[in-house]
């Protein structure tokens, strides 16, 4: 993602914004100004300043969404139900994959130590 590519319609207040690779939420992050820290994502020494990670993301990163609150207060508590609602998806998905064959082999196991 480069400047050209961030709406200019940006409002100069609180919020939480969203980077994303299609659906693929890359970064959650709040802002007591959305327009100025979205665009300092924009910057040349970004490396110097946020870390090649942040770089990454950014060359990843084809669209960019937000939402206004009222208050920095509640920015973050947007941010913070917004990242813990992405990690529960992710942790279920997880458990999914993961936790069927642990439940078997316990199961094996206890019907093994029982016998």
């Amino acid at each position: 993602m480069q400047l050209r590519d961030i709406p200019k319609d940006i409002p100069e207040t609180p919020g939480v914004y969203t980077f994303l690779d299609g659906q693929e939420i890359l970064y959650i992050g709040k802002a007591t100004n959305l327009k100025d820290r979205i665009k300092s994502y924009m910057s040349s020494d970004l490396e110097a300043m946020r870390g090649p990670k942040i770089v990454r993301m950014r060359e990843r990163a084809n669209k960019v969404m937000w939402q206004e609150t009222r208050s920095v207060l509640e920015a973050l508590i947007a941010e913070s139900h917004a990242i813990k609602n992405i990690s529960l998806h992710i942790i279920h998905a997880k458990k999914i994959i993961k936790v069927m064959p642990m439940s078997s082999l316990l199961t094996s196991s206890i019907h093994a130590y029982l016998l």
